[in-house]
């Protein structure tokens, strides 16, 4: 079974915790150490291998403004699941560990990494500004992809670069915008995103599959090593899309001239549906918070610090009612108050919570 070692689990739990900053000011002292050539700006790192590919990843996270305390990673060797209450921000630090882990193993390819992917690719929208840095380029391969076998090619319409990915295991997916999107149609070369084993990013319920992980490893190893590495360049994808025959498509409704919302409308639709099906009225409650009186599908059922359960009208959710990462369910919260799991699930949590070396890896 596919394992991470102490050092490898400690290696993303730092990461994980590195600013972006903090992060791009480590990862110049490690290139550095590793490479003869090494181009650095405010905002990107580029260093230049013996591999014609270029490895990408970016160094922020969505969790840039968190102020909370330490993040704690958890590990679950059985499963072989990684995942942290706080928000993990395995995209984009799981790329940056894969590309440690291929510089480790002896390869030297070409490295990209970019800042503010996460606030629209602002870095290398920078980098695609200036001149490629790798004379011998012949595609780019960026690690920034959910799941487990997707390859991504955005707007990069090549067929032969999408066949060529395809003979490694990965299957052609679709995805929206990322890094590459930016310089590789500036260098006029193919690139794609490739999974990583990270699902439902930018979530405090973001997990990483280490298996996953270390197929894609072992994948990327094959695609630096092959006898062949071809050219790809850069296809445009051609969209067809006609605005006036969408719109010569659609059926607009009439109305009579005099035409009354209160008649038409969605709320006559609405009374309608509660009034004369047999449904009548709905049950009217109170919000705990404020007193407003309201009908219950313009409130939410609350699970209170005491346990007992209450209803929160929609004006009085935010910073006083938090989503339990576990049971998905409303609780209730101090204002400003930073908690990610309602007091029923903490209880069970607590006394389920398993401590057998190897069972449960929890790290401070």
């Amino acid at each position: 079974m596919a394992s991470l070692s102490r050092q490898e689990v400690k290696l993303i739990d730092a990461l994980i915790n590195l600013k972006k900053e903090t992060t791009k000011q480590c990862m110049s002292e490690y290139l550095n150490g590793n490479y003869n050539k090494v181009i650095e700006t405010d905002h990107y790192i580029c260093a230049v291998g013996n591999i014609p590919i270029a490895l990408c990843a970016h160094m922020d996270t969505v969790w840039e403004g968190y102020k909370g305390a330490k993040k704690h990673l958890y590990y679950d060797k059985h499963k072989e699941c990684m995942w942290c209450p706080e928000g993990a921000g395995f995209d984009d630090k799981i790329g940056i560990f894969l590309i440690v882990k291929i510089i480790e193993s002896g390869l030297r390819p070409h490295i990209i990494l970019c800042m503010d992917e996460e606030i629209g690719a602002v870095g290398a929208g920078e980098l695609a500004k200036a001149p490629c840095p790798f004379s011998d380029l012949k595609y780019c391969v960026e690690l920034d992809r959910m799941g487990s076998n997707d390859c991504v090619f955005y707007s990069c319409d090549n067929p032969d670069f999408v066949k060529h990915i395809e003979t490694f295991g990965f299957k052609m997916n679709y995805g929206s915008f990322t890094d590459i999107c930016q310089f590789c149609p500036a260098w006029g070369v193919a690139g794609v995103n490739l999974s990583v084993g990270y699902v439902d990013e930018h979530t405090t319920c973001e997990r990483l599959y280490v298996k996953s992980m270390l197929n894609t490893l072992k994948r990327v190893k094959k695609i630096l090593t092959a006898k062949e590495i071809p050219f790809f360049g850069y296809i445009p994808y051609k969209y067809n899309f006609s605005l006036s025959k969408a719109i010569s498509k659609v059926t607009v409704p009439t109305y009579p001239v005099d035409y009354d919302d209160d008649e038409y409308g969605w709320w006559s639709s609405f009374e309608e549906d509660y009034t004369n099906q047999g449904v009548n009225s709905l049950t009217k409650c109170e919000c705990y918070k404020c007193g407003n009186v309201d009908y219950t599908d313009t409130m939410i059922k609350v699970l209170r610090k005491d346990k007992s359960y209450g209803w929160c009208c929609y004006n009085c959710l935010d910073n006083t009612v938090a989503w339990c990462d576990y049971c998905k369910e409303p609780f209730e919260i101090e204002k400003d108050e930073i908690e990610y799991v309602c007091p029923n699930c903490r209880e069970m949590l607590n006394a389920n919570r398993e401590t057998a070396v190897g069972e449960l890896v929890y790290v401070y």
